[in-house]
């Protein structure tokens, strides 16, 4: 389920899709030939400039070839993250605490936040919070999604993260209450970041979970799904 997330364009549009299977298959029908296609040139182009900074001369060793270096992964990010919100996402999913999942990364989480003048607060489960979850796609999903509300741009108010389990569920909420400038909605995230939100509402409904994102008052995003997967194939 996704609310008046109006104002994020291309990011709300990719996770009205990400939420729906057969939006999906449709999606991977239209870009599965072109991504594949993309990432066999990028590997011909990363073995190029390989070869050609090898080559290269002590004395043309400059700041260039670090440019173009850092500029490669980021198309070959963007590329790889839209190929995980439109093809099939296979999880392989263990039985673990979600808070293994985020107290792990939380620090870096919190570093990032901190340089654009964000608090981070962790609202951490009293109870046990095992289930099924895959942690390598959920964490890398996260960390997008934080990177992208570090960059937010007219955002300064706290941030609360809070997850456990309950219901037979597990869940995460990121709350930016009131985050938003009054008259002043937040800026269409552009490019890689526009990706962010879409793949981790994919990820989670590969976990066959629901999520929802509110922008009417600040920013919120809910996601839950089944403790144990396979009890609701």
């Amino acid at each position: 389920m996704v609310e008046a997330v109006q104002e994020l364009g291309l990011a709300a549009t990719l996770v009205g899709v990400a939420v729906n299977p057969t939006k999906v298959r449709a999606l991977h029908t239209l870009l599965g030939d072109y991504c594949h296609q993309t990432r066999n040139l990028l590997n011909s182009l990363k073995l190029a400039l390989y070869i050609a900074r090898q080559g290269a001369c002590p004395l043309e060793q400059s700041n260039d070839w670090d440019r173009l270096d850092s500029e490669y992964k980021v198309v070959e990010k963007c590329v790889e993250r839209i190929q995980a919100i439109c093809r099939p996402m296979p999880l392989a999913t263990i039985n673990a605490s979600l808070s293994l999942v985020i107290q792990e990364q939380s620090e870096r989480w919190t570093t990032w936040l901190e340089q654009s003048g964000r608090q981070l607060t962790l609202d951490a489960p009293k109870e046990p919070d095992v289930g099924d979850l895959d942690p390598i796609r959920l964490s890398g999903a996260l960390d997008g999604f934080v990177e992208w509300r570090a960059d937010a741009t007219n955002c300064a108010e706290p941030i609360v993260l809070r997850w456990g389990k309950a219901e037979g569920d597990l869940y995460f909420e990121w709350i930016e209450s009131g985050s938003l400038d009054a008259g002043e909605p937040e800026p269409e995230p552009a490019g890689m970041k526009a990706l962010s939100l879409p793949l981790l509402a994919r990820v989670v409904a590969a976990h066959r979970g629901r999520f929802q994102v509110q922008q009417d008052v600040g920013f919120h995003v809910a996601a839950s799904w089944p403790a144990t997967i396979s009890s609701r194939a």
